[in-house]
């Protein structure tokens, strides 16, 4: 009995996890590829964390697996609302460039999402995964059992204010992330009203200036891409630090 109840909490808290981590829990990967992986890290996990206490009623257990899922959506949440970041500042640079109406299906996502939107998040994913964030998220999470044994999970109040933290966290990073495209475009629209001003019967707004923030807006994404990707890999990797948090002031 203590066997199968630890199981099952280790079970929850990883589920919380796979389900709010980036990339396994988007809307086009299959939602039975975090169940699967959760069952098999629960297999390998259990045999190295404290058992439950032996006298866990049913009703106890409910409520303990309950606490369980939602440290694992804490600790994935933080992550992922950073990680969101660079999808919310290719929408900001997109508007700005005026792409605003180019919208593709995103499978991953299962929505319609701007080109660029899409191309940064694909890129981001393929850094997440490279980089081996993942696994670091699942460690950090495997050593959580440590701080916070299975069944032991009282209060979530200190986890839910890191998240809000990382949600801040992340629409700042996002516009920091699109600064440069922004400066840009500000730029060549300050540029485009002073050549209304010297020929104001001129059409120049419509027929100059959208295709120089166009042109510009997309050269400086191209050469920006690497530094912003990096930027995002560095802050992911912070945030992967403050999931311990989530556990810690339980």
């Amino acid at each position: 009995m203590e066997l199968i109840a630890t199981t099952l909490l280790v079970f929850a808290r990883l589920g919380g996890l796979m389900f709010t981590m980036p990339v396994i829990s988007m809307a086009g990967v299959p939602k039975h590829v975090a169940v699967l992986l959760s069952m098999i890290l629960s297999i390998l996990v259990v045999p190295h964390v404290q058992w439950t206490q032996p006298d866990l009623t049913l009703g106890l257990l409910a409520l303990s697996m309950a606490g369980e899922i939602f440290v694992g959506i804490l600790m994935g949440a933080v992550v992922g609302a950073i990680f969101g970041a660079i999808s919310m500042a290719a929408d900001i640079m997109s508007m700005q460039m005026g792409f605003a109406m180019a919208m593709l299906f995103n499978p991953l996502q299962k929505s319609q999402q701007g080109a660029i939107a899409g191309l940064a998040a694909w890129c981001a994913g393929l850094v997440f995964l490279g980089s081996g964030l993942h696994l670091i998220c699942i460690g950090v999470l495997v050593d959580s059992f440590q701080v916070v044994p299975p069944g032991e999970v009282h209060s979530l109040v200190a986890g839910s204010q890191i998240l809000m933290d990382a949600v801040a966290e992340s629409i700042s990073l996002a516009l920091r992330l699109s600064g440069p495209v922004l400066i840009l475009v500000w730029l060549v629209n300050v540029f485009v009203a002073v050549l209304v001003k010297l020929a104001p019967k001129m059409n120049i707004y419509f027929s100059v200036g959208m295709i120089l923030v166009n042109v510009a807006g997309l050269v400086l994404f191209a050469v920006a891409l690497p530094f912003i990707l990096t930027i995002h890999e560095d802050a992911l990797l912070d945030a992967t630090s403050k999931m311990a948090l989530v556990v810690g002031g339980m």
